[in-house]
């Protein structure tokens, strides 16, 4: 059961178009836990957007995913939490393509496919009734074939948007995930 809810999750905050898309987040926050969904409305306020990121895959409004599924790659393993709970981690690489509207614009594959790795820490806690149910302790991430300028305020948009990043992509998926995602400061 913990591992359904924690594949729903991940489902719902990176794949679900009406999250990723659309920007309706209302999906996402039903499966937490009643105490996590205010937090979790106050973090995609807008104010908070990078640490946003973190948590839900959303892309900027000016780009279009093509309709492809996106690619998935990764594993789930269940394992004790801080306080005794169950916890699942997940680490979960997704490529997304997009559609350009400019296809003089993609110097190459990897300009039109955004690439996003997250490690994300699950936990199902019991207790009362606003506690009870699944929470998102801990997380990770970065970004690759990206356009920084969508990254640095927690969109995903990829980098044919910028012409100016370097082409190609530095991405290992045996490599530990860091923030780092080749944008510059």
């Amino acid at each position: 059961m913990a591992y359904e809810r924690v594949r729903e999750a991940v489902i719902t905050a990176r794949l679900d178009r009406r999250v990723v898309r659309d920007h309706d987040l209302e999906p996402f926050y039903a499966l937490f836990a009643p105490d996590l969904r205010d937090s979790l409305r106050v973090l995609f306020d807008g104010r908070n957007d990078g640490e946003a990121a973190l948590v839900a895959t959303r892309v900027d409004k000016g780009a279009r995913l093509a309709e492809a599924e996106p690619k998935v790659r990764g594993e789930m393993a269940a394992e004790v939490g801080p306080d005794g709970e169950l916890a699942v981690r997940t680490d979960y690489t997704f490529a997304y393509a997009f559609e350009p509207d400019r296809p003089e614009a993609v110097r190459g594959p990897l300009d039109a496919v955004a690439v996003s790795r997250f490690q994300v820490r699950y936990s199902l806690r019991t207790g009362g009734p606003g506690v009870e149910g699944l929470w998102a302790d801990a997380s990770a991430g970065s970004l690759h074939s990206i356009a920084c300028s969508s990254a640095k305020r927690g969109y995903l948009a990829p980098a044919f948007t910028e012409p100016s990043m370097p082409t190609g992509l530095d991405f290992d998926l045996g490599a530990p995930s860091s923030p780092a995602d080749g944008c510059p400061d």
